[in-house]
């Protein structure tokens, strides 16, 4: 009797659109249009957590591409997909009221 292989779904590695957190140089912070976006600068001595919280999904994501292909890591995989989940949108709730204290 013949089996078939079950297919698992493979983690997303793709970050969640809407926004991207990046270095802020020296400027502090502010709020720019650009076009139909609109861009919240925030400096990492006010919003620490914000850019440790998207080191360590950059950390999860690269790990994630680094095990994802091997058998025996694919339980470790799918805990760290859900972890990287969970980080984002603890993130997307960091950065909505990092945006109401600016805006506000």
């Amino acid at each position: 009797m013949a089996t078939t292989r079950q297919r698992t779904k493979k983690p997303s590695s793709k970050r969640t659109k809407g926004f991207k957190v990046t270095r802020l140089e020296k400027g502090g912070t502010g709020l720019k249009m650009e076009g139909d976006h609109v861009m919240v600068r925030i400096s990492k001595d006010s919003h620490a957590d914000i850019y440790e919280i998207d080191r360590l999904s950059k950390q999860i994501q690269a790990l994630i591409k680094t095990c994802g292909r091997k058998k025996k890591m694919r339980n470790l995989v799918d805990f760290l997909a859900e972890t990287d989940k969970s980080l984002q949108i603890i993130l997307r709730n960091h950065l909505e009221e990092a945006m109401r204290k600016y805006l506000g």
